[in-house]
């Protein structure tokens, strides 16, 4: 219904007048503002744009029609919403109602659930009428703060909610760190400033500094007055700083009768690496590292580590991968003007000074003189075609030429006919004129076709 509003009725509210005679208009639009033709035009915009609501103003048209003859043009404020929808259809409800009857949801229909949550159904005739409160607020009207958040203002139709400090541990009365209850791990509780940030070391303490620890955080021990790290094996707790003590080892390492131990990755049966690569512990981790691009498997750097030498290459009396100088086998590069050569694990068999690669054969490159012979060919299809094409526009204008210049001999006669006509008679000089004419025109018309 909004878009009716919206959508049809603003944006018809002055169609087809825009200015000049204000008193004219005024007269002309009340005869438009209620009519049928402003209607349809209505219609017509939300059946381009909402075809939901196109549909179910299709459905209602005598409902619509009745509104707009009898509702509104009587009350310009008259609401579609009320008369279509919630008292006709019934298939709303007025806001801050729910169900079937359209009933006042939890908190009441002017401000449901205190405006800090939404009313199940509101506007619709489904739903609960409970609210589902918004973050920070809880209770059946959403007039409560949640654990964590406290109560900026609160009276008998308002409340506001604000989120407690990070350092706030079980909630808080006010904003800032001195508005907490207690404080979280890593903080400690002050007179003056509330929590304050422990050092990373301290569960609990009295000020910053792992010195000032009460109590130590996991994965440290107390060394004195002193929070200390526990070893880098430790998963859990310890009581100093060796491996010995961890309470629980980190993946990586295996717990023995002597404490955390490095597991070795690179010594299980299965290699944790690619069939490229080869396996690097480390404490407690380990890295993959790519092979001599000479081995096919390796279990280390270096040539001198292949599990087997890649085609291409050869292990020699050092046991290490060497390349395989295929320039040196016969048959290899035995083609005409072809010369060998080696690369590391392969070779190419290139063509000699003047030649180049062609079907798999080295044939002689084109000289100077044969791109002449071919540059003095006869024209292309095209190019004889432009030829032509030339010389047809070429005759086009000599045509014209021709006529423009038949058409001024004409002229000419013409006027020599005249001057002759007062001199000797009219007879005479229009046979005169004719057979000079008839003979100029014949000898034009052979030099025409010679052309």
């Amino acid at each position: 219904m909004n878009q009716f509003h919206m959508q049809g009725v603003k944006s018809t509210a002055k169609s087809n007048f825009g200015g000049g005679n204000t008193a004219w208009e005024e007269r002309k639009l009340n005869s438009y503002a209620f009519s049928e033709t402003r209607l349809v035009e209505i219609v017509d915009k939300i059946s381009e744009d909402e075809k939901e609501l196109a549909h179910m103003i299709e459905e209602h048209e005598e409902l619509i029609e009745h509104w707009w003859f009898k509702e509104y043009a009587v009350k310009e404020d008259a609401d579609l919403l009320q008369f279509l929808c919630i008292d006709n259809i019934k298939v709303c409800c007025p806001n801050g109602t729910f169900g079937s009857d359209c009933s006042d949801c939890a908190g009441g229909r002017v401000r449901p659930c205190k405006d800090n949550g939404d009313c199940s159904g509101d506007g619709t005739r489904t739903g609960t009428g409970k609210c589902s409160c918004n973050i920070g607020y809880h209770g059946e009207l959403c007039d409560e703060c949640k654990e964590g958040y406290y109560e900026v203002e609160k009276n008998s139709t308002h409340t506001e909610c604000k989120e407690c400090d990070e350092s706030c541990d079980k909630g808080c009365d006010e904003e800032g760190r001195k508005g907490c209850h207690e404080c979280k791990k890593g903080w400690n509780m002050t007179e003056d400033d509330g929590c304050v940030a422990c050092d990373e070391a301290c569960d609990k303490c009295t000020a910053g500094g792992p010195e000032k620890c009460v109590d130590c955080s996991d994965l440290f021990y107390k060394d004195g007055t002193i929070c200390k790290a526990c070893h880098e094996s430790c998963k859990k707790s310890c009581s100093d700083g060796t491996p010995a003590t961890c309470e629980e080892c980190k993946d990586g390492w295996t717990h023995t009768e002597t404490g955390c131990q490095d597991l070795n990755e690179c010594e299980s049966d299965k290699s944790p690496c690619s069939s490229d690569e080869y396996c690097i512990n480390s404490e407690g981790s380990y890295k993959c590292s790519t092979c001599h691009s000479a081995c096919d498997g390796c279990t280390g750097a270096g040539t001198d580590n292949c599990n087997r030498c890649k085609p291409g290459y050869k292990l020699d009396d050092t046991n290490s991968c060497t390349d395989i100088d295929e320039c040196d086998t016969q048959g290899v590069c035995a083609g005409e003007k072809q010369t060998c050569v080696n690369s590391p694990g392969s070779y190419k068999c290139n063509c000699d000074k003047g030649y180049k690669l062609k079907d798999g054969k080295c044939m002689k490159k084109e000289t100077k003189k044969t791109v002449k012979k071919s540059a003095s060919k006869p024209p292309s299809t095209s190019s004889s075609s432009k030829h032509k094409l030339k010389k047809k526009i070429k005759k086009k204008r000599r045509g014209r030429s021709g006529a423009w210049e038949l058409l001024g001999s004409l002229l000419g006669f013409c006027v020599a006919g005249v001057i002759l006509r007062r001199h000797i008679g009219a007879l005479v000089a229009t046979s005169i004129g004719f057979w000079c004419y008839l003979y100029w025109f014949t000898q034009r018309f052979e030099m025409m076709k010679k052309k």
